[in-house]
């Protein structure tokens, strides 16, 4: 399943969930995936954009609203 390595057992999750909103799970996820992408490619966030397919200026929108620029 793609989220199984990005969070965890099925347990771990539902300990995560029971402490967050919707919204920070949901911003959390991106964060990682975000993060995950920028590594993978080598720090190249057009390249992480196109990975993740969003456009490059989406992408550093999303970034910076998530505090990760």
């Amino acid at each position: 399943e793609i989220l199984s390595g990005l969070v965890g057992s099925e347990m771990c999750i539902r300990d995560r969930l029971s402490h967050v909103t919707l919204r920070q799970g949901v911003e959390q996820l991106q964060k990682s995936l975000i993060r995950q992408a920028v590594d993978k490619n080598n720090g190249s966030w057009s390249q992480a954009a196109r990975q993740l397919d969003l456009d490059p200026s989406n992408l550093h929108k999303l970034a910076q609203r998530l505090g990760l620029k």
